[in-house]
């Protein structure tokens, strides 16, 4: 093995070891509030985050496949039977079938008070690198469902029991490549003093435009990494963040870059991430093979 070679090897160990280092006994939250990251069902690629506020309210983003419904489920009732607000990134689904699946189960498990997205029109797919069954399901699926729906907007503030959640941006009809994606809603969440971003899947072109009207705004304490850490978003954008915190909703396959053959024998940018995550000194990183709770 070249020297390059093991330089490399001892880096990804070394970020292996950061990324399940877990800091239980520092408390993130003053008021006693939770954030957190449901594990990954069967290895899959999937995104969802559970907000308990300090009396025990609940705000969820995304919340995975259908096959995540049931673990999601679980997390929500140890806190409520109750979400007060539930956000959607974006029509993939990979974040939004959870939510369609709990709506077919008799009785619903969970009351949902209100659903928060901004989803472009199907017409408007229809014209992007995205006009697929998969979004046109997604899309109609959430639409149909029996609960009070409110369209967001850049500059939107919602504020629930001290936690204050702030809309960052629109979808931009130009960002016709990686649409779906592209058209992730950017959230950032205050509570206890602490800043959380929520960038969904944003492409590259979304976060340029981020990082232009945002700049310094996006400064947070705590990031869910970008497109589950492997696209979207470079290195540029994790600068104007710079997290002290780092949450990588992330299966195994995608992690190790492996399609099957073994780690690396992928085409996923993961490993350059990671990278980024070392150079910036984002010491606290954490992935969500197991339920991840910050606290």
């Amino acid at each position: 093995m070249s020297s390059e070679s093991m330089k490399h090897l001892l880096l990804l160990l070394v970020l292996l070891l950061a990324v399940s280092f877990v800091h239980a006994d520092e408390k993130l939250f003053a008021n006693g509030e939770k954030l957190i990251f449901p594990k990954v069902t069967n290895n899959g690629l999937m995104s969802s985050v559970v907000i308990i506020t300090k009396n025990k309210h609940a705000i969820v983003y995304d919340g995975g496949h259908a096959a995540d419904c049931d673990h999601l489920v679980e997390v929500v009732k140890k806190y409520t039977d109750t979400v007060d607000y539930w956000f959607l990134t974006h029509a993939h689904n990979d974040h939004v079938e959870a939510l369609i699946e709990l709506f077919k189960k008799n009785p619903v498990p969970l009351k949902v008070k209100n659903i928060l997205y901004s989803f472009p029109s199907l017409e408007w797919f229809s014209q992007s690198d995205e006009w697929t069954d998969e979004v046109r399901s997604m899309v109609g699926g959430i639409k149909a469902l029996p609960v009070p729906h409110t369209e967001i907007h850049k500059g939107d503030v919602i504020e629930l029991d001290g936690v204050k959640i702030e809309v960052l941006n629109d979808y931009d009809p130009k960002f016709k490549r990686d649409a779906c994606n592209n058209s992730s809603i950017t959230s950032m969440v205050t509570m206890s003093g602490k800043r959380i971003l929520v960038p969904g899947d944003i492409g590259l072109e979304m976060s340029l435009k981020l990082i232009e009207e945002q700049g310094d705004n996006l400064k947070a304490d705590i990031v869910v990494m970008v497109h589950h850490g492997q696209g979207g978003a470079q290195k540029n954008f994790y600068e104007k963040v710079m997290p002290t915190i780092a949450v990588w909703t992330t299966p195994t396959w995608v992690w190790e870059n492996d399609n099957g053959s073994g780690p690396g024998s992928h085409c996923l940018t993961t490993n350059y991430t990671k990278c980024w995550m070392q150079e910036l000194n984002v010491k606290r990183q954490y992935r969500n093979v197991n339920d991840v709770i910050l606290q």
